[in-house]
Parts: structure tokens; C-alpha cells; sequence
């Protein structure tokens, strides 16, 4: 409301934004523009220096130069330059330092491999890490004869400062110019827009000690302040409206976590009890082993279902931890459908693999949250198909992702449900009549495991015709 109400200091925000902006993109090209300058004449000093001290014959030393001369040419050169870190005499083939313009280096070894050709100067740009920082270097070097070779680091922070000052200056002028066109508004407005705004932003809102927080009707005096107080009433609203469903959400999301917390304890002690009677229970007929087991599995499918609601809470809550490794999708995927051997043949329903591709390359990914994805998938798509249907899996490789379809030709998602389909909580009309089971948390879980992976999450379907379910994992994470 304070910058709706003053258009003069709102003109003077974006103002200071683009002159920001301007600034920035100006600056590089200022910054960028010196450095390549400053490196073209620190190369051609390099050039010059070899031509000096190396042989036109066979590219050694000359002979009237030892190390003592060479010492004091480099130094010349680097004492004079701020720009330079240090200027080096090396041989190459044993990493030593034979004379520097820095005291005390020469003798020493380096560990950097360096870029050199024969005759040739080179620039290379080298990004320095450490614990502490990162930074830039700039080295260019000349290789002579007999591995010995010519060595200028150059820092290219010494070239800021011409960019500083140029920068301030435009800065200065930007901020004149802007600040007079602001002041020439604000005299413009003040008496069209200023003042309604300032009388609607008093009026809106009246606390009072006994009686709360009460809005205040407005008569606006122009069509300004007839427009900015719908706006206002709109606005109230909508965030009364959002903070409201907030609450809702966050005390919903409690609850489930809370309650699925609180199961858990004893639906694992009530698995536990009907494993361990169900392992000794050899007097019991086979009916009474059929109800133990039928328990079994019921209550495994209560833990799973108490597991996938602390999961949905834990995605919302930023807590869905992650730990990446190379795994390969092509195993898990086969893996799966022969785990899923018994599953089709008591439904009878085929389930294949089936790629174009030879070779599927590994990614990096976390291996137990994407076979819950692809485990999600090939359970919808075997549960939802009908005897003698068909599930197909298969993989295609991008340069940067591997897509995975997951197609049946099952009993489809009806268009009005199509939209809520990765929705918490919902399942469709014609999945419930299907199978009564299922917790509606499972695609909304597996599309946010791909979205962490790079990769996104779609599908399309016809009712009684079938689902093509697709999503993409990055491949450069």
C-alpha cells in the first residue's frame, strides 16, 4: 500500500532497479573489456621477454643470458606491473622453479600442470579453489627449448579498478537523472493521487481497544479511490482466505503426522505377534492359518500405509531426505517385474520390458526412492488392468534425461479426474470401484521424488482404453 500510495518514491524503486541492472551488464562489458586488453599487453610482453632471453636456433637460452640477468629481466618487468602475481623461469619436465621474479621461490617446485606449445604463447585461464574462497587467475606462458619455459600469472582483480570508478560515475548521473524526473511526478500526483490514496490507506483499517480490528466503510471522493478500494477489500480477503487455509494445512499436516506416529509402535508389535503365532502354529487348522495370515498381510498393509502418510508429511514439511549414488534404471526396473512374477500371474496380466535402447546409461539418483516410483507405477498399472491385459515398461534416452513410460491398457482415468490426479488424498471414482485399497498419496509422492531428481512427471489416458504414465530423471545431477 505505501508504494500504491506514493508513485514518485515507486518510480524512484524501479529506477534504482534498472539503473542496478544497467549498471551490472555495463559494468562487465567495461570489466570484461579491460581485462582482455590488459592480457593482450601483459601476452605480448610474455612474446617479447622469450624473444630476449631464447635462442631464434633451437629455442634454449641464449648464451649471453644466464640465470642472474634472466632474474633481473623478470623482475623488471613484474615490479613495474601490478598486475602480475609473478613471472617465472620453470623446466617443465621436472616442475622446478629456476628463477622467479618472487624472492625466495626459485628452486622450488609447482604442482599445476601448465598449458605450453613449442615457440608459442598461451593464455590460460585457471579457477583457483580453496576452502575459503575461489578466485581467478589468468596464466600465460612461453615454452622454449630444452622444457624450459616462460611463466606470467596475472590477477585479473587489478583490472576492477578503472571498472570502479567508471561505475560510480554512472551510478552519480543515474541517480540525479532519476531523482529529478521522481521529484517532477511526485509534484505532478501529489495533488491527483497522493492525497485519496493517503485518506483510503488511514481509512481502512480502525483499531480499537474494546472492539478489535473493524473495517471501515469508505466513500471515495474519484474513480481512483473507488478502484484502490475494491482493491483493498479484495486483497483483505484473499489474505484472510490464505491465512486461514494455512492454519488448515499446517494443522492437518500435524495431525497426520502425529497419528501415523502413534500407529506405527503398535501396528509393527501387532505384525510382529501374528508373525511369530503364525511360525508356530502347526496345531492350527487351515482356516485358522488362513486368518492369521490374511492379519499378516493386513497389517503390513497398515504399516505401509502409515508409512506412505509419514512420507507425504515429510515431503511437505521439507524433511524427505535424499542420498545419491549411480544406480542404473534398467536394473531396477528388471528387478521389479521379476518381484512382480507371482502378482501378474495370480491376475493374469503381462508385464514386459520393452526398449529401443541397447545401452541405458547409469545416473546419480537415489536408488530406494526411485524403485518406490517405478514400484508405484507398475502396482497402479497391474492393479488397474484386467485380466489378460497388458503392462509394458520401457526407457528412452535423451542427451540430458532418460524418459521411462509405464503404459497398460487398463480401465483408463476419467477426464473430470485427470486434474487432481497427483492431488493428495484423491483417487478416482472408477479406481475405488476397481480396488478398494490405496491410500491416494502415492503419485503425489512419486512426482515429488522426480521433481527432486531433475525431472518432471505426466501421463495420458483414455477411460477403458488405458494410461501412459511418464517421467524424465536428469542425467547431469
Amino acid at each position: 500500500m505505501f508504494f500504491i500510495k506514493n508513485l514518485s518514491i515507486s518510480f524512484l524503486v524501479f529506477a534504482i532497479i534498472f539503473g542496478a541492472i544497467f549498471l551490472y551488464f555495463s559494468g562487465k562489458t567495461i570489466s570484461n573489456t579491460s581485462l582482455s586488453s590488459g592480457i593482450k599487453e601483459r601476452e605480448a610482453m610474455v612474446s617479447m621477454v622469450a624473444y630476449e632471453v631464447f635462442s631464434k636456433t633451437d629455442g634454449g637460452l641464449q648464451e649471453k643470458q644466464n640465470l642472474s640477468n634472466i632474474n633481473n629481466i623478470l623482475k623488471k618487468y613484474a615490479h613495474n606491473n601490478k598486475s602480475i602475481n609473478f613471472f617465472r623461469l620453470v623446466d617443465v619436465s621436472t616442475s622446478r622453479v629456476l628463477v622467479s621474479s618472487v624472492y625466495g621461490e626459485a628452486g622450488s617446485t609447482y604442482k599445476q600442470t601448465l598449458a605450453v606449445k613449442k615457440g608459442e604463447t598461451i593464455v590460460e585461464k585457471v579457477l583457483l579453489r580453496n576452502t575459503e574462497k575461489r578466485r581467478n587467475k589468468i596464466d600465460i606462458t612461453h615454452l622454449g627449448g630444452a622444457n624450459l619455459a616462460l611463466w606470467l600469472e596475472v590477477d585479473p582483480v587489478y583490472f576492477s579498478g578503472l571498472t570502479t570508478v567508471l561505475l560510480i560515475q554512472q551510478a552519480i548521473f543515474l541517480l540525479a537523472m532519476f531523482g529529478v524526473i521522481g521529484w517532477f511526478l511526485f509534484m505532478l500526483k501529489r495533488r491527483f493521487v497522493v492525497k485519496p490514496l493517503q485518506a483510503i490507506q488511514k481509512s481502512l483499517f480502525e483499531i480499537d481497544s474494546k472492539q478489535g480490528e473493524k473495517e471501515i466503510k469508505i466513500v471515495p471522493s474519484n474513480d481512483i479511490g473507488v478502484l484502490l478500494e475494491s482493491f483493498a477489500g479484495t486483497a483483505r480477503k484473499l489474505d484472510a482466505t490464505l491465512h486461514r487455509d494455512k492454519l488448515v494445512s499446517e494443522m492437518k499436516s500435524n495431525f497426520i503426522t502425529t497419528t501415523a506416529h502413534q500407529l506405527r509402535t503398535p501396528l509393527s508389535g501387532i505384525s510382529w505377534a501374528l508373525g511369530a503365532l503364525l511360525a508356530d502354529g502347526d496345531n492350527f487348522t487351515g482356516e485358522q492359518r488362513l486368518l492369521v495370515e490374511r492379519s499378516l498381510n493386513k497389517s503390513k498393509e497398515l504399516i505401509s500405509i502409515v508409512g506412505t502418510l509419514l512420507d507425504a508429511a515429510s515431503i511437505e514439511e521439507g524433511r524427505f531426505g535424499y542420498r545419491f549414488e549411480e544406480l542404473s534404471v534398467k536394473k531396477e526396473i528388471q528387478e521389479i517385474i521379476n518381484d512382480r512374477r507371482a502378482i501378474i500371474e495370480r491376475d493374469k496380466v503381462e508385464l514386459l520390458f520393452e526398449s529401443k535402447e541397447e545401452e541405458i546409461p547409469t545416473i546419480q539418483g537415489d536408488r530406494e526412492r526411485i524403485r518406490w516410483v517405478l514400484l508405484n507405477l507398475i502396482d497402479n498399472a497391474i492393479k488397474y488392468t484386467n485380466a489378460g491385459g497388458r503392462v509394458s515398461v520401457s526407457v528412452e534416452v535423451d542427451t540430458d534425461f532418460l524418459k521411462i513410460l509405464v503404459k497398460d491398457n487398463g480401465i483408463g482415468i476419467a477426464k473430470d479426474a485427470q486434474d487432481k490426479i497427483f492431488s493428495k488424498f484423491f483417487r478416482s471414482k472408477e479406481a475405488v470401484e476397481k480396488r478398494d485399497d490405496g491410500s491416494g498419496l502415492g503419485l503425489f509422492i512419486a512426482k515429488n521424488i522426480v521433481l527432486r531428481h531433475g525431472g518432471k512427471m505426466w501421463f495420458d489416458s483414455e477411460p477403458n482404453k488405458g494410461s501412459v504414465f511418464y517421467f524424465t530423471l536428469s542425467r547431469n545431477l
